[in-house]
């Protein structure tokens, strides 16, 4: 009988505890004949009795159940896996060299509740990972409308992991209808009569911050995208400020997806430590000077991060108002394009998806902008011009 064998993974324990193995086998041919072992490279190859050949086949095959890696499930749960991602870093990258040669996988595998490693190893990483893993957590609800740390978010996670802590820090929008006053100059926009009296004083419509398109939403809010609860966060990829902050917060896991897909155009990687879904990285650059041409790039870049969402069934994107930074292109061009693709997009499909153009506490005038072309959305005027209330004021 002649029987193949192979080991079934690189690694060095297994090739160790093989090549001890075939030596033995050789030692006990050689004191009771009958049976002979060969071997290259690849292979190795038992000749003789079925008796003895599958005697000697089967103690290899267990070499191949106890060392090659396998993909081990946990229990662990989000906030301990966040943690572990964020605070333990160095640890479990420390863990990993040290089993390198066994094929220990563990940070790329660990947003999957999973590690990879040999069953003798199984245990001892395990162990590892639970007491890394033994934290306790708090949770506070600060119920104040106007309330705002006076730090970022990431700037807080950064902190906090100095102290071997990790926060998550999440917020609510709600929606404020507020009247802006009008100068009596600008009354005649909304076709009111001025009668020139002081005391006749004219107010714009309100202002909306979102508005449903047949079973869709489009909203525009402040925030960060670092702690939305979007199913998809999207990020303008040649952008490298807001690239960096995202991937620094959703961590290492995300760095290696991104520096593998860095290539292609369109990039997807996991949430890593955020709590959003999916993140897609999405280029885009004014480098034409046509303002057609910048036009349609901007619709390229709303349309892209939509359809995406759609195609994979998620029901809720947030988008950055891409462009407003340094590039200081008009924010009125990029929420006339952006919100008119949004809605455009909407229109054409009958399907529930929620779209948020999300802008950080310092871009005032651009959340104004925003705010005002939802406006014509809602009232569908889209000649109506409603002037900035910080310039009426």
């Amino acid at each position: 009988m002649l029987k193949t064998i192979s080991a079934v993974s690189p690694s060095l324990q297994l090739k160790q505890k093989w090549a001890e193995l075939e030596e033995e086998v050789r030692k006990w041919n050689i004191l009771n004949g009958n049976s002979l072992l060969l071997s290259d490279s690849q292979s190795t190859y038992l000749l003789g009795p079925s008796t003895i050949v599958k005697m000697h086949s089967v103690a290899f095959e267990k070499l191949n159940v106890d060392y090659a890696p396998k993909c081990w499930k946990l229990t662990l749960n989000s906030k301990q896996i966040s943690y572990l991602l964020s605070v333990c870093s160095e640890e479990l990258k420390a863990l990993e060299h040290s089993y390198e040669l066994d094929v220990v996988t563990i940070i790329s595998k660990l947003a999957n509740n999973e590690f990879v490693a040999p069953s003798n190893l199984f245990e001892i990483v395990k162990s590892w990972l639970l007491q890394y893993a033994q934290v306790t957590t708090s949770e506070f609800i600060i119920n104040e409308q106007d309330f705002s740390p006076s730090i970022q978010p990431e700037e807080m996670i950064e902190k906090a992991r100095k102290f071997r802590c990790f926060i998550q820090v999440t917020g609510d929008t709600i929606q404020l209808n507020v009247r802006t006053p009008t100068t009596l100059a600008d009354a005649n926009v909304f076709n009111i009569p001025y009668t020139g009296s002081a005391s006749h004083t004219a107010l714009s419509p309100q202002l909306i911050t979102s508005a449903n398109i047949n079973r869709e939403r489009i909203q525009v809010c402040f925030g960060n995208l670092t702690t939305r609860t979007d199913d998809v966060i999207v990020v303008c990829s040649t952008s490298n400020v807001l690239r960096k902050s995202v991937i620094d917060a959703a961590g290492i896991q995300v760095s290696q997806e991104y520096s593998v897909q860095n290539s292609q155009n369109l990039i997807v990687t996991s949430s890593g430590s955020l709590v959003c879904k999916k993140i897609l990285f999405i280029p885009w650059s004014p480098k034409a000077k046509d303002l057609n041409v910048l036009k349609q790039s901007i619709c390229w870049f709303t349309s892209n991060a939509v359809e995406y969402a759609w195609d994979n069934g998620y029901k809720s994107i947030a988008l950055p108002a891409i462009g407003c930074g340094r590039f200081r292109i008009n924010a009125d061009i990029i929420a006339k394009m952006m919100i008119g693709e949004a809605e455009r997009q909407l229109n054409n499909r009958q399907a529930s998806l929620t779209i948020s153009f999300v802008m950080l506490k310092q871009q005032q005038s651009v959340y104004d902008d925003f705010c005002k072309q939802l406006n014509l959305v809602k009232s569908n005027k889209p000649t109506t011009i409603l002037f900035d209330q910080q310039c009426m004021l």
